[in-house]
């Protein structure tokens, strides 16, 4: 990455200016919307998390569904992404429990009402210097996401948030699509490590 100067202008964009970048190929953009997204994984993984798997790893879950969401994302449809993004989390999250066996935790989770905002916004104005704080924390996580990655990674991580498929990355690439799913694979376990060091 290069500097926090050109990071900066990320951090005032709406979430739908930032995946109009992102569709676009922008790495940039996507570092700033998952470091926007990281308070809002460990919001909802605080709710959810019971015996059966800790808050850490369930929001490590959200992150990958805030990347299929962003994915399949389409403003046409009128609905805001913070929701969209919101519902696709908490189904990832739902998920991971279902396979770590808490069918009793999950009879008492339901589905979230398409307006329910809450733990995505704050809860009371910020304060001018809290506001200075954490856009200087998202600028550095949104670094921290982008320059861990490889120049591959990078670019197969914008093609599938473009939403090609693993068939046509690799023929992009002239590979094999297991090196794609490895590939991916690769960014899932960074965006984990991300998430472990800003928890």
């Amino acid at each position: 990455m290069n500097g926090s100067s050109e990071f900066a202008e990320y951090v005032s964009y709406s979430d739908e200016e930032l995946i109009r970048l992102i569709h676009g190929g922008d790495e940039q953009a996507f570092g700033c919307l998952c470091s926007r997204y990281i308070p809002v994984c460990r919001s909802l993984a605080g709710r959810y998390a019971g015996p059966a798997i800790e808050p850490e790893d369930l929001a490590q879950e959200g992150m990958l569904g805030l990347i299929e969401a962003t994915r399949r994302f389409d403003p046409q449809k009128q609905v805001p992404f913070h929701l969209y993004s919101k519902r696709c989390i908490v189904s990832k999250m739902l998920s991971a429990l279902g396979a770590m066996n808490a069918s009793k935790r999950r009879a008492n989770v339901g589905s979230l009402p398409l307006d329910e905002q809450e733990g995505l916004t704050a809860q009371s104005a910020p304060l001018p210097e809290e506001v200075l704080i954490e856009n200087e924390e998202m600028r550095h996580r949104g670094r921290e996401i982008t320059s861990l990655l490889s120049a591959f990674e990078n670019e197969a991580l914008r093609l599938y948030l473009r939403g090609c498929s693993y068939a046509q990355i690799a023929a992009h690439f002239g590979i094999p699509q297991k090196s794609v799913d490895n590939a991916l694979q690769r960014v899932r376990r960074k965006l984990r490590a991300v998430w472990t060091q800003f928890r």
